[in-house]
């Protein structure tokens, strides 16, 4: 049997970890940073949108880390998803 595994949305993380712990900081801000729509940060924060390659090497460039460790978050969310659905 496969334990649940719940890891959190990429976007969640980004909210407690780049967002929450700095009054400065905002999404809107991150997003003119990221060059992209705040309307898009702001599906991938609400967890109502995925990481793209693109945008995962974006924030690599912004937030640090590296495009890989963004993507293997977003595909282990995507894999505790799979796994609660069967």
């Amino acid at each position: 049997m496969i334990e649940p595994f719940n890891p959190p949305h990429p976007g969640e993380l980004i909210h407690e970890a780049y967002i929450e712990p700095f009054n400065e900081i905002t999404g809107n801000k991150i997003a003119d940073s990221l060059g992209v729509a705040h309307s898009k940060l702001s599906l991938i924060l609400n967890g109502k949108s995925r990481i793209s390659p693109e945008m995962a090497v974006s924030l690599s460039c912004v937030l640090g880390g590296t495009d890989q460790s963004w993507l293997n978050l977003q595909a282990h969310y995507d894999l505790g998803i799979a796994r609660s659905c069967g």
